[in-house]
């Protein structure tokens, strides 16, 4: 099968599949909405989105659901771990909002720097 401009259509590898991009702003509001559950579904599936782009077994997903342990990840680690993956993607942007950007917006600034590694280029937004 070949595509209109002439190149053959190969089924992409689980290696080559990326995440969707999130809306940013619609993550931020329905996790205020719903008084925080959107916010943690959501943060367990970009961590886990993220543990197998890095290939990283000390990205522990369920840790967001432990106020401590979140904490710790969301201010010490997070941010050098999406870092990381921005670097990997070739992001024009190669650094994170930071902990302290994390720590006020959540919702926002993250989802905002993974869209970021999943489409390094900023095509959707």
């Amino acid at each position: 099968m070949v595509q209109a401009g002439g190149s053959a259509l190969a089924p992409m590898s689980h290696s080559e599949t990326r995440p969707g991009v999130r809306n940013p702003v619609v993550v931020t509001l329905l996790t205020f909405v719903t008084c925080g559950i959107y916010g943690m579904v959501t943060f367990y599936m970009m961590l886990s989105e993220l543990k197998a782009y890095l290939n990283k077994e000390e990205i522990v997903p369920w840790h967001i659901f432990v106020p401590v342990l979140s904490l710790v990840v969301l201010l010490g680690k997070l941010p050098d771990w999406v870092t990381e993956a921005k670097q990997r993607a070739g992001s024009r942007n190669q650094q994170s909002a930071g902990p302290i950007m994390y720590f006020l917006l959540a919702p926002y600034f993250l989802t905002k720097d993974l869209n970021e590694v999943w489409d390094p280029a900023g095509a959707s937004s």
